[in-house]
C-alpha cells in the first residue's frame, strides 16, 4: 500500500500523517482465522497467523480465540503472545519538493489495535501494538530523492491473565484493526514521502493447566484399598478379641463356683 505525503514544513516541525481514518478502510474481504491447536499433557498450545497483506486487506479480520474450557482441569496460567510485523517495501523514497537542501528523519509505524467484548479488551487497550521504523537525512537536495528503506520490523506484546478473564466454554472473536501512519520532521522544505508498506499479525495462545495424574490416581487406589483391607483386619481382631474376652470372663465365673462349692 503506497501512502504519499506532500508536507510543506517550516523550521524544527514535526507532522504526523496517518494513512486514513480507520473506520474508511473497505472490509469486504476480511477473513475469519481459526488457530489451529489443541491440550494435551497440562498444556493447550494455539498459534493463529493473518498472512502478509496491506494494511487496509487486513482490517477487519477476526480471530476466534479459544477460551479454556474448566472441564478438562483447573487452569493455572496463561500467555497470550501477540506479533506485528511492518515491512517497509523497495522503491519507498522520500523527495524534497523545495529550492533548499533539507535535513529530515522520517518514521513509519503500522499501529494494531483489536476490537473484542470484555474482559479482554480492557486487557488489549486502544493501539495496543505498535512497529516503527525512521530513517535520518543529513540533507537531500533540493528537487532530490533519498531512499526509505527497505526494512522489516517487528513487535510483540505478551499478556498472561488475570486467568479468570480466559475461561469460558466458546471462542472470543478478536476483531483486528491495522493503520498506517508517517512521520517526518525537517528544519525546512517541501517534503514528500512515498512508502509502501505491508503488514502480518500472529499470535500464540498457551494455557498451563492441572489434572490429576494417571499414577497419582493409582496411588490413590492402592492406598483407599490398603485403608479398607486395614480396617477389615482390624474388625477381625477386634471380633477375635471380644470373643476370648467372653471365654475367659466363662470360666473365671466357673472358677468362682467351684471355690465357693468347696
Amino acid at each position: 500500500m503506497y501512502i504519499s505525503r506532500s508536507l510543506l514544513l517550516g523550521t524544527a516541525s514535526v507532522v504526523i500523517c496517518a494513512a486514513a481514518s480507520l473506520a474508511d478502510f473497505n472490509t469486504a474481504d476480511a477473513a475469519t482465522i481459526t488457530p489451529t491447536g489443541g491440550c494435551s499433557a497440562g498444556v493447550c498450545t494455539y498459534t493463529f497467523a493473518t498472512g502478509t497483506a496491506s494494511v487496509s486487506a487486513l482490517t477487519g479480520d477476526v480471530i476466534d480465540l479459544p477460551l479454556f474450557n474448566s472441564t478438562i482441569g483447573t487452569l493455572e496460567s496463561v500467555s497470550l503472545k501477540l506479533n506485528g510485523t511492518q515491512i517497509v517495501k523497495s522503491g519507498s523514497y522520500v523527495q524534497n519538493n523545495g529550492a533548499t537542501p533539507v535535513s529530515s528523519s522520517v518514521t513509519e509505524a503500522t499501529n494494531y489495535s483489536i476490537l473484542t467484548a470484555p474482559p479482554i479488551s480492557a486487557l488489549l487497550g486502544n493501539k495496543f501494538l505498535s512497529v516503527t521504523y525512521s530513517q535520518n537525512y543529513a540533507s537531500i537536495a533540493a528537487g532530490a530523492t533519498a531512499a526509505f528503506g527497505p526494512h522489516t520490523d517487528h513487535n510483540s506484546k505478551t499478556i498472561t491473565g488475570p486467568v479468570s478473564d480466559f475461561i469460558g466454554s466458546v471462542t472470543d472473536p478478536l476483531t483486528l484493526t491495522v493503520g498506517a501512519a508517517t512521520t517526518i520532521s525537517s528544519q525546512t522544505g517541501n517534503l514528500a514521502a512515498h512508502i509502501a508498506t505491508t503488514a502480518n499479525f500472529s499470535g500464540t495462545l498457551t494455557y498451563d493447566y492441572a489434572v490429576p495424574e494417571p499414577a497419582s490416581m493409582a496411588v490413590l487406589g492402592s492406598g483407599l484399598l490398603g485403608l479398607g483391607a486395614a480396617r477389615r483386619r482390624g474388625w477381625r481382631v477386634s471380633r477375635g478379641l471380644g470373643w476370648l474376652k467372653d471365654r475367659t470372663s466363662w470360666s473365671n465365673r466357673g472358677n468362682r463356683r467351684n471355690r465357693g462349692g468347696g
